[in-house]
């Protein structure tokens, strides 16, 4: 599977999983622990589904807080409420990570700079999930207008750069965070599979029968 296939398919398999809140609900607390061995008195099997959905709650906690975050707003598709602690956090560390680019700000035009933030996580949501952009020029203006007092006239010289760079930070933001999970992903993969194996072995030399096979 090539590079941008596996960036798909890691999107697809996080919706997924926080498709199902009955079986996923512990992805946004902090204290969960995943268990990645069964029990000795266990006796029946884990489904794989399950299986599947504790190794993305792996996956995300390898994450920077900043890149699990951005894959939760951006695929996990909750309700404002859920996702809220996720966009403030996006939000926030964006802001600042653009606002340095732009020294001679002043604190008046910084808080005014803010009015975008939001607009642009909604529009970069909506582009990363194959749809088109959800603001025009003009409609962010006048989305905009109470808190930026930003106008048609001066967009291009005081507004526009900010803008681009919000942008230009979220899809590179998107882009690293879903290399990184889909690289942890395939590792978790990996361990399990390693693990498996050496189950088996140890299984097979105590019956002393090759009666169990594992294959990739």
């Amino acid at each position: 599977m090539s590079m941008d296939g596996a960036l798909e398919e890691m999107k697809d398999l996080i919706a997924w999983s926080f498709a199902h809140p009955e079986r996923s609900r512990s992805f946004d607390y902090s204290e969960l622990r995943v268990q990645t061995s069964a029990p000795s008195s266990a006796a029946v099997p884990v489904p794989n589904e399950t299986l599947e959905q504790t190794r993305i709650v792996r996956v995300l906690r390898t994450l920077s807080p900043l890149e699990a975050a951005w894959l939760r707003y951006s695929y996990a598709h909750r309700d404002a409420l859920t996702e809220w602690d996720d966009l403030a956090l996006v939000a926030c560390q964006i802001f600042n990570k653009c606002l340095a680019q732009f020294p001679e700000a002043t604190p008046e035009k910084q808080k005014r700079l803010q009015g975008f933030v939001l607009p642009a996580l909604q529009q970069i949501r909506n582009q990363v999930n194959g749809n088109r952009k959800l603001y025009s020029i003009p409609q962010l203006i006048e989305l905009s207008a109470d808190t930026t007092g930003a106008t048609e006239s001066c967009w291009k010289r005081d507004w526009a750069p900010f803008w681009r760079c919000l942008q230009t930070e979220l899809i590179n933001l998107d882009h690293l965070s879903l290399l990184n999970a889909v690289q942890a992903h395939d590792g978790d993969q990996a361990r399990t599979y390693e693990i498996g194996r050496k189950c088996v072995n140890a299984f097979n030399r105590i019956t002393g029968e090759p009666q169990m096979r594992l294959t990739a």
